[in-house]
């Protein structure tokens, strides 16, 4: 499988967009990927090239995931590795966006948890699926993940269908570290082994959950899984049932800005925190870079309940040249 080629097929008006992209990036060897780039709107042939090169759905955009993306920047060695850990966790974490029942989201939940249990057994039984598949492959690879930090990951996202709010923005730190800011710590292990946990990746956690939360507030504000804190809410005079009913948007709108204003100050604790990482582990924290447009649009959108918070794959594509070749979020 090549999994440093991506074909990604759309148009830009009546023109396909093609771009020959060719990196160098502190650490590793030089790839070039081409990109027949996919602007804004949905592929017929998406899936077929998502099972084509292992990649699995932005639940939000339709497209690749960001963190495959910037698994594509890993060396040769763990790169495939890292591809599958992306998959699985971007299926983990965007069941919120694709599931509207609680109860059929939580046995969702229950499978992935059963499955990973199995592959990591002393005697494995590997289902088969292709995700499923792809991470049991990992469990004799060095810096390999543990069956509980895999468990726990679909726990922290599991919690979602519970309906569980947040009382205090920390809380909400806390939930994105859980489930995002766990996901680049397996990965930097991924690629290497002797990488100890690292404040920095929690604060890039924190900065990338919460982006991804304010993401997918229109789905998760209808399903009852809004992300502002109660203490935000009484602040505004909103309820969570008001909340979810989108029938207040500037109040939303006001409430969502807490939000946004702890994911800007999160970002700036990371910024320079990142820079302490060695230069090989970008793959593991570069997508993070992204969650600083992602920001910003959802700042500028007036209406959050139908705002599509995305990111053009050419933006997506400079904007990770730049932060590997940087270093900066």
């Amino acid at each position: 499988m090549r999994l440093q080629s991506l074909d990604i097929k759309g148009k830009i008006g009546k023109r396909e967009c093609h771009e020959e992209v060719s990196v160098s990036f502190r650490g590793c060897e030089p790839w070039t990927r081409r990109v027949n780039a996919d602007m804004g709107s949905r592929d017929q042939n998406s899936s077929a090239i998502n099972t084509m090169t292992g990649t699995t759905p932005d639940p939000v955009s339709g497209s690749v995931s960001d963190s495959q993306l910037a698994a594509l920047f890993a060396p040769a060695g763990p790169r495939q590795s890292l591809q599958a850990l992306a998959a699985w966790h971007a299926e983990i974490a965007g069941l919120t966006q694709r599931i509207s029942e609680p109860a059929i989201g939580a046995m969702r939940m229950a499978w992935h948890r059963d499955a990973i249990a199995d592959a990591f057994a002393a005697s494995p039984v590997v289902r088969r699926n292709p995700l499923i598949e792809g991470i049991a492959q990992l469990r004799d690879r060095p810096g390999a993940p543990t069956a509980e930090a895999l468990i726990a990951i679909i726990d922290a996202h599991d919690a979602d269908f519970e309906g569980r709010g947040f009382d205090k923005l920390d809380a909400m730190r806390r939930h994105a570290d859980a489930g995002y800011g766990a996901y680049l710590r397996l990965a930097a292990r991924l690629i290497d082994p002797a990488q100890e946990s690292s404040g920095a990746l929690h604060r890039a956690g924190e900065v990338w959950g919460i982006a991804e939360m304010v993401r997918a507030f229109r789905y998760r504000a209808a399903r009852g899984l809004a992300i502002i804190p109660g203490d935000v809410l009484d602040m505004i005079g909103l309820t969570p049932a008001r909340l979810a009913s989108g029938q207040d948007a500037a109040a939303a709108r006001q409430a969502l800005g807490a939000v946004l204003d702890a994911g800007a100050d999160a970002l700036r604790a990371a910024q320079s925190d990142v820079r302490t990482l060695p230069p090989h582990l970008f793959a593991a924290w570069g997508h993070v870079a992204l969650s600083r447009g992602y920001l910003k649009q959802a700042a500028k959108a007036s209406d959050p309940y139908r705002s599509a918070i995305v990111l053009s794959p050419l933006t997506k594509q400079l904007t990770l040249m730049k932060a590997s070749l940087t270093g900066r979020l």
